[in-house]
């Protein structure tokens, strides 16, 4: 670290004492900013090489120039299993044919991809199509015979439960949108602040609580049990004390098997079909609901560099790239 400006700029230099190799590149200054029109502009002019886009930048940005990546997150939707509206099947059944994943993507420019499950398609083997047959695509007709037949009829109230931010915002209405208009459910919004993060996850974990939450998870460490385990095994499940994670309620004896199975198992490719059987258990149930893949996206000037990439993060692999 050569210089930091506060909210302002990060200078890093050449860490000479490095033992395992040397970076290309000498200098590298990083631009610090919440506005997206200083950024633009910023790229735009030349002063910078790599920027950042917002859902709403990217389809003005220029096609040639993107550089995107699938991040190992998810984002979905919570059914409370304990009781309300989601603890029949069909009600969360209807509720995932009823929804157009599709039309979710689009409303973020198609950077965030629809989910066709729990793990992310960013690990390999997994996000396929035909793990969930009601999140391949709707059926706003079989989405209301199927709601009929599990009793979750016009008016219900349903209270969809979400923490205040854009993405989350505008994920909540398209929600409500699709399941008043498909399955004619009441839904109540409930809106906590992000800084107050743990009475969300309280709230949903509560002896009370009932409806469905929109929800993101990604791991550190992407992988298939860093994915579902904490989300699904039934010893995570959560309380309003325990600051657990597996807020649907869930618990299921054969999936903790086929995990504890996995784990113990040398092969990748056992351990990953005892994975994916555990994920299907998940999905047939629709312990959760899957939507959205976590996308980045940025501009980039790669004409002027060779082996500058996207990483895990959605950043800029600095520590490898080379001037042409």
């Amino acid at each position: 670290l050569d210089q930091y400006q506060e909210n302002r700029k990060v200078t890093l230099v050449r860490n000479d004492s490095w033992a395992f190799g040397k970076t290309k590149l000498d200098r590298v200054v990083v631009e610090l900013g919440d506005d997206p029109a200083r950024g633009r502009a910023s790229y735009a002019g030349g002063l910078v090489d790599w920027h950042v886009l917002t859902s709403d930048d990217v389809s003005t940005a220029p096609r040639n120039e993107r550089v995107t990546r699938l991040g190992p997150y998810t984002r979905m939707l919570v059914p409370v299993m304990a009781r309300g509206p989601m603890k029949s099947k069909g009600a969360r059944e209807a509720v995932s044919l009823a929804l157009d994943r599709e039309k979710l993507s689009r409303l973020f420019g198609d950077v965030h991809a629809p989910a066709r499950g729990i793990v992310s398609a960013s690990i390999p083997g997994f996000g396929e199509r035909g793990r969930c047959a009601s999140c391949d695509g709707p059926d706003p007709e079989k989405a209301k015979a199927v709601a009929r037949q599990a009793g979750l009829e016009p008016g219900t109230e349903v209270k969809l439960h979400f923490t205040e931010s854009p993405i989350n915002q505008r994920i909540a209405e398209a929600v409500r949108t699709e399941l008043e208009r498909t399955l004619a459910l009441k839904i109540e919004m409930s809106v906590t602040p992000p800084a107050r993060f743990p009475e969300f996850r309280d709230a949903l974990a509560s002896k009370d609580a009932s409806g469905l939450a929109v929800f993101a998870y990604g791991p550190d460490y992407p992988g298939a049990y860093t994915m579902l385990w904490p989300l699904l095994g039934s010893e995570n499940a959560a309380t309003d004390d325990n600051g657990l994670y597996n807020l649907s309620g869930w618990k299921n004896r054969e999936f903790d098997t086929l995990i504890s199975n996995a784990v113990k198992t040398s092969g990748e490719a056992g351990r990953n079909r005892l994975f994916g059987e555990a994920e299907k258990l998940a999905l047939d149930d629709l312990a959760l609901i899957p939507l959205l893949e976590e996308g980045y996206t940025a501009v980039a000037k790669t004409d002027k560099y060779v082996r500058l990439e996207m990483d895990y993060d959605g950043d800029p692999t600095v520590a490898t790239a080379a001037l042409k």
